[in-house]
Formats: structure tokens, C-alpha cells, sequence
């Protein structure tokens, strides 16, 4: 497959647009010894070594090196670029088994890279020849990246819509209650990202209320009528005992979810995770089902609606309770309004994932930033 970069952000020139292809060399999941590997300035992958000098040895320029070849698997891999200087902290470590492993760089607020210009591409191409790609946002946003794949069929995902430049992005949030204080800031003046509320309801990078959600998650308990939550292509009966959600199928209850664990718990319901439920029920897989619920209250959806996920039923982010506003401007500024800008922001049709099950080019532009 061929790869090919485009520096259009008319902000940097070629040489300050620097980049980095890393991942396994084989599935980790099925193979415990699979390798990181990156790509050299030859065009060639090679394993990663405790003590590279990885910003000498893994970062390019696209003025040096704008389009390459994968032809090898590639798994769990990234493609990071940065933007007029090269990250601070980009190294590999040790894992606990001695193996090398990437230390990426880090967008928390108290780190080294905290206003560096970075942002990343996902990427797999698997042992069937199948490509997988997503120009996420699940981070931070900080600049356009316009994805093309071609082969089997041609597909994209970025653009934006007419008029939309990063700047203006940048400014939509700034006049924002609350998400303002997303926006992030370099001393000098510099608009560096603006994050995603799981990245910033964090210990460190406490941006957001740790409450945000509470009125939502309250109304829940208070109003929410007895709904009916589609998973495993099941249909699962739910209903409130005080503040306990009760889930049912065909009469037998499964599984118990206690809404009161929510409440003062902003940074879990914007990451959709699940470390405030137990996790136990719905076929053995219970933590599987409390992302649906948490999107949920990220799209606004919950108390109101009796159907989750509620595809083509509601509409999200209306406004009614408090929701993932992050989420929502993304959305609204994207062409085909395909974004991830959370973690389980790919249902109802609006995954930003592209697959080929036979990848020819994967053209990826750097947008506009003026």
C-alpha cells in the first residue's frame, strides 16, 4: 500500500511538518512477542530498540520522505505528526518484561509536550491485506487531517465543511460556556489543542467539573421511564429501583447498574469507561454493555429516550441535559459529520473508521490552519 502525505496547512512549510510510522509487526493480541517497529528514512520498517534516539531516528519530514510503501503488517499503529518542532518526549522504554516499548509524546498539562503542536493517525494493515484507518480525535482536536483510501472502493473522512479552517474551529469553542475551557494555550500566544473532556477531567488537567454530568445522571433516577436497551442484538428490558438501573431479559433479571456511582464522575461518563459499574451480567459480558449507557449521556439521549441507542429515533445533543459538547461541535463542523471524538462515538452510522480489504494508496492531507 501506498502511503502519501500532504503538508496544506499553509502555516508550516514542508521541512517543520515532521512525522513518524510506528506499530507492531503482527497481532499482540495473538502473538505475545510481537515487535515495534518504525519506519527508517529509507522507507523501511525496522524493530525498535531500548535506547534509539528516536527523535533522530523515527521522525521525517514530509519534505524528505512524502509517500512510502507498507508492505508488511502494521498493528495498533500510529502515524504522528508534528507541527514546527519535534516533540520533547519520544523515546523507547522498557516494558515490564524487558521488551522495548514506545513512550509517546504526552498531551496532560503538566507534561514536557503539553504545548507542542501533535496529533495522530491510526493505522492497521492486517495479515489478510485488510487496511484500517481513523484520523481521531479522541485526544484533543488540533488541526484538519483529510483521509483517502483506495482500493476495493475509495473512501475519505476530514474534510470539512466549507469555510471551516482550524482557526475557526478554535474560535467556536472560545465562545463556548464551559467547553472554553477546553482551549489550550502556549505562553506565547499559541493555540495548541483544544482537548477532549476525558483528557481534561483528569487529576492532573482538571479543565471541566467533576459534576457536569450530575443533573442528567439525577433525572435518570428520578424520571426515566422503563426502557429498552438493544445489545447482541437482544433486546434488554431497563428499569429504575431507586437508583439501581435493573436489566432484564425476557423477564430474568441480568444484570444491575447503580446510577449513584455517576454522580461526581464527569471524567468516566466523557470516556464512556466503565471502572464505576462492576461489570458483572448481560451473557458474561456485562462491562461491555456500560459504554452503551455512558455514550448515552454524552449524546444527551438519557432520560428522555426509551430506545438506546436510539439510532435514528432522537436527536442527540439537543440541548434538554447536559452532553459532550466537544462531541457535538466536532460533529457539526465535519463534512459527512463522521467523527471519533469519544471513545463509543461510532454507532448510528458515524464511525470516522475506513477499511479496504484491498488498500492500493492511503493519501493523508494536513488541512488548513489559517
Amino acid at each position: 500500500m501506498l502511503i502519501t502525505l500532504k503538508n496544506d496547512t499553509q502555516q508550516f512549510n514542508d521541512k517543520q511538518v515532521y512525522f513518524a510510522v510506528y506499530g507492531y509487526d503482527q497481532d499482540p493480541a495473538l502473538y505475545p512477542a510481537a515487535r515495534w517497529i518504525y519506519l527508517t528514512a529509507d522507507g523501511t520498517f525496522e524493530d525498535c530498540e531500548v535506547g534509539d534516539d528516536t527523535a533522530a531516528l523515527y521522525l521525517h519530514t514530509i519534505e524528505s520522505l512524502p509517500m512510502f510503501q507498507l508492505q508488511q503488517q502494521l498493528w495498533s499503529g500510529q502515524i504522528l505528526f508534528c507541527y514546527g518542532r519535534k516533540p520533547r518526549t519520544f523515546n523507547v522504554i522498557s516494558d515490564g518484561l524487558g521488551r522495548p516499548t514506545l513512550q509517546l509524546p504526552s498531551m496532560d498539562s503538566q507534561a514536557a509536550d503539553a504545548d507542542s503542536l501533535f496529533n495522530t493517525l491510526e493505522l492497521t494493515l492486517d495479515s489478510s491485506g485488510t487496511a484500517w484507518c481513523n484520523n481521531t480525535n479522541v485526544d484533543a482536536f488540533v488541526g484538519p487531517m483529510i483521509t483517502e483510501l483506495i482500493g476495493a472502493q475509495s473512501q475519505s473522512r476530514g474534510a470539512m465543511l466549507p469555510g471551516v479552517t482550524r482557526s475557526s474551529i478554535f474560535e467556536a469553542f472560545e465562545n463556548t460556556l464551559t467547553f472554553d475551557k477546553l482551549v489550550w494555550t502556549a505562553p506565547d500566544g499559541t493555540l495548541v489543542r483544544v482537548y477532549n473532556p476525558t483528557m481534561a477531567t483528569t487529576e492532573t488537567t482538571s479543565l471541566l467539573p467533576d459534576d457536569y454530568f450530575d443533573e442528567a445522571v439525577r433525572a435518570c433516577i428520578a424520571t426515566m421511564s422503563p426502557s429498552i436497551l438493544a445489545y447482541n442484538g437482544k433486546a434488554y428490558r431497563c428499569s429504575f429501583a431507586g437508583s439501581v438501573l435493573v436489566i432484564s431479559l425476557e423477564g430474568t433479571e441480568v444484570a444491575r447498574r447503580d446510577f449513584a456511582a455517576l454522580l461526581g464522575n464527569a471524567h468516566e461518563i466523557f470516556g464512556c469507561g466503565n471502572a464505576v459499574f462492576d461489570g458483572s451480567g448481560i451473557d458474561g459480558a456485562g462491562a461491555d454493555i456500560d459504554p452503551v449507557l455512558t455514550s448515552a449521556l454524552n449524546r444527551g439521549l438519557l432520560p428522555s429516550n426509551s430506545l438506546l441507542p436510539s439510532c435514528g429515533v432522537a436527536v442527540p445533543y439537543d440541548g434538554s441535559m447536559p452532553s459532550n459538547v466537544y462531541a457535538q461541535l466536532l460533529h457539526e463542523f465535519f463534512e459527512d459529520g463522521q467523527v471519533y471524538a469519544f471513545p463509543f462515538d461510532d454507532v448510528c452510522g458515524a464511525s470516522s473508521e475506513l477499511a479496504d480489504s484491498a488498500p492500493e494508496v492511503l493519501a493523508v492531507t494536513l488541512g488548513e490552519w489559517t
